[in-house]
């Protein structure tokens, strides 16, 4: 009987102290992560880890009382047998009452955990976005310089970026004060992301002025965008407590080019940024990799004849090599890279859902003026439990280590990834087809299958699930997204461990592409 309330104390002990420390060391790093951005963002992480500081103190205190209640009941027990049976079951069901309550307390502490979980989640939906302006902040546009980047280097898709700075703005501020000046900067978000499209990434930089990446666009074609949108500002007024205020802006606008990384890119704008507000403001001028010149106000022989395009070919991309015939001249296929789950990777941390979907929205689109093509992969994730049903549960930890693992090997730095809700990741999958986003998809699907939790049993496996869309003519992004939650839903209908896809119409097993692929070649 000793032996049975030892490891009953022994057990519960041991997961309440292991469930309050794990949450604790993982909120405390994350809140970390967070307090580092910004001053707001970190006042949030202090309050949060104040609560979950709360949470584990108390929960500490809970498992404190509770070993010193088994351990007295434990003494009672020993001396109890020398009385009889029924001092024994008594004590018994004390140790049971005491347990029940031990774990009440634990559900207690797993929902405000959740609720902890939830708050932590909007805060780093917030830390993507601009609060005053509700535009894309700067660590946002930093992520999507990066993709942008990363799909011109393999794909040749130019892009070109433009700086906006507010023309004496302090002035502002100084005359009407800062409440006024805040107004102003939201407004003019308001007219900058409409005067740009829809695929465009418009950004609070800092302060007064904001940036725009626009894709597929060339330096030619931006300088004209950008010369529409100063228009509309010098002819805008702005009212506030009665006045009438009359703003202006000076722009700088360069292309991306051959070898260039982002740094660079940000810095030869900035320089025709520079020479805008020195040529007087209220200006435009660009740069196109060798000098900088004037785009507005127009003087004769000032800006250079647009030459034409470069043609960049594409390079070598293995991961894309899938596409090419046998016979082609790029050779036969190459396969997907194996999958290593153990390297890390910068999946990781995924971006949040809302900025997932603004992400489909820009790609949509860019899609419908004549950009390229992309896929929607909805991976979601589910535990076997042993035995002979091996019934399906919903994974139980974050999957963002796990899918961030898995994808290590077959994701490029132009792919974006989410948490699209609990236990299914979003992966976003530029220029590529339905068969080559099928492919990825039954890779991870497989590798998810071999996967084995390093702090867990053996026994325990894993499953995906997995819908995949790739965009068509009908598509606004909300459809998108609606398709590939439908194939997933069908994935999971048909026992899991399974892909799906749907071709706009129906929801079809990732085999169903393969075989019609086959028969058309």
């Amino acid at each position: 009987m000793e032996s049975i309330v030892n490891v009953a104390m022994y057990g519960v002990t041991t997961a309440a102290l292991g469930a309050a420390v794990a949450c604790w060391l993982g909120w405390l790093a994350f809140g970390r992560a967070v307090a580092a951005r910004a001053n707001a963002a970190a006042q949030k992480a202090a309050e949060v880890l104040v609560r979950l500081q709360e949470l584990a103190a108390r929960m500490a205190l809970d498992v404190d009382e509770h070993n010193s209640q088994i351990a007295s009941l434990n003494q009672e027990l020993i001396a109890a047998q020398a009385h009889g049976p029924a001092a024994v079951v008594d004590l018994v069901a004390r140790l049971v009452e005491l347990n029940r309550r031990m774990y009440d307390r634990l559900v207690s502490l797993e929902e405000k955990l959740r609720e902890q979980a939830e708050e932590i989640a909007t805060h780093a939906a917030e830390a993507r976005t601009d609060a005053l302006t509700l535009l894309a902040n700067r660590r946002a546009f930093d992520d999507e310089l990066a993709r942008r980047l990363a799909e011109f280097r393999r794909q040749g898709r130019v892009f070109t970026l433009v700086l906006a700075d507010l023309d004496h703005f302090k002035r502002v501020n100084d005359a009407n004060g800062h409440q006024v000046g805040d107004d102003v900067l939201r407004d003019v978000a308001r007219l900058l992301r409409r005067r740009f499209r829809d695929m465009d990434v418009v950004a609070r930089y800092g302060g007064e002025e904001f940036a725009v990446i626009l894709p597929g666009t060339n330096l030619d074609e931006a300088c004209q965008a950008v010369c529409r949108a100063r228009e509309a500002l010098e002819q805008s007024r702005f009212h506030y407590g009665g006045k009438e205020i009359a703003l202006t802006a000076s722009f700088g606008v360069a292309q991306v080019q051959l070898d260039e990384d982002g740094t660079t890119l940000i810095t030869r704008a900035d320089k025709a940024l520079y020479a805008a507000k020195e040529d007087g403001r209220n200006a435009i001028f660009g740069q196109d990799g060798r000098v900088v010149f004037r785009v507005y106000p127009k003087k004769e022989d000032s800006l250079p004849p647009c030459e034409p395009l470069q043609e960049i070919a594409a390079p070598t991309d293995p991961w894309m090599a899938g596409r090419a015939d046998a016979d082609s001249p790029q050779g036969p296929a190459v396969p997907l890279p194996e999958v290593n789950p153990i390297d890390p990777s910068p999946l990781a941390h995924l971006a949040t859902r809302t900025s997932f979907c603004q992400m489909i929205r820009n790609r949509t689109a860019e899609w419908k003026r004549g950009g390229p093509t992309f896929s929607v992969a909805l991976i979601e994730i589910s535990q076997l439990r042993p035995g002979d049903d091996c019934r399906r549960v919903p994974f139980e930890d974050s999957v963002a280590p796990l899918v961030g693992r898995l994808l290590a090997g077959l994701v490029r730095e132009m792919d974006a990834a989410a948490e699209y809700s609990p236990g299914c990741v979003a992966l976003l999958l530029p220029g590529v087809g339905l068969d080559e986003a099928l492919r990825v998809a039954d890779r991870v699907r497989e590798a998810v299958a071999q996967w084995r939790h390093p702090g867990k049993n053996d026994a325990a496996r894993y499953v995906a699930s997995v819908g995949v869309v790739e965009v068509m003519k009908s598509d606004d992004f909300l459809s998108v997204l609606r398709r590939a939650e439908a194939a997933l839903d069908e994935a999971d209908r048909q026992g899991g461990n399974q892909t799906y896809y749907h071709d706009g119409n129906r929801c079809l097993p990732s085999q169903a592409a393969f075989q019609w692929a086959s028969s058309v070649a």
